[in-house]
């Protein structure tokens, strides 16, 4: 939770199983952190095989006020299912991700989507809830999960067709970028 937090060459695994309530891998909550072989930029986040009657969510944020500048930015990354979960993920739904807070905001972008996403992209949590505040958007990504014509209609997701809309959620502009990250080591991507 302290600002300036930096992780190379580690795993964060969430080992409760399945089987368990809601378990969190990994949660940060503070500035200036970044993830080396781990980010949201250039890496592979896998849906595992849930219990039966369960699914999996990819994300759930959680902003609680439309100004505040948080957000989950997935770039570069690929979006596939693990080996037990590949074989049946016809059971089983994996959504990229579902509203946690009023004004959820999560970018997927430029990143492979396989076919483990179910058409649909995006899961509602209870009923209606922030599916007119959240904030999702997709832009330029490519695989068989990529498709956006069997989207969820919601107000609050859409595509970005230009990189003039999708530049604000660059490592350079969303997180200032610019500004802290050469001083890590890590590489990245500034811009898109």
């Amino acid at each position: 939770m302290g600002e300036g937090f930096l992780a190379r060459d580690v795993t964060f695994e969430n080992t409760a199983g399945a089987s368990g309530h809601q378990a969190v891998a990994l949660r940060v909550g503070s500035d200036l952190s970044a993830f080396y072989r781990f980010v949201f930029q250039l890496c592979d986040i896998l849906a595992r095989r849930p219990n039966p009657k369960q699914g999996n969510m990819v994300t759930a944020q959680g902003r609680t006020d439309p100004q505040q500048n948080t957000g989950i930015v997935i770039q570069g990354c690929k979006i596939a299912a693990t080996t037990d979960l590949e074989p049946v993920k016809a059971n089983f739904k994996t959504y990229l991700g579902r509203p946690w807070k009023n004004y959820s905001r999560t970018v997927i972008m430029q990143s492979f989507i396989s076919d483990v996403i179910d058409p649909k992209g995006w899961s509602p949590w209870e009923g209606d809830f922030a599916l007119n505040t959240l904030y999702y958007r997709e832009y330029r990504n490519r695989g068989p999960g990529a498709d956006t014509s069997k989207r969820v209609k919601w107000k609050g997701w859409g595509v970005m067709w230009t990189a003039f809309d999708a530049m604000p959620f660059s490592v350079g502009i969303f997180i200032n970028g610019w500004y802290w990250l050469p001083f890590t080591g890590f590489p990245f991507w500034l811009l898109l």
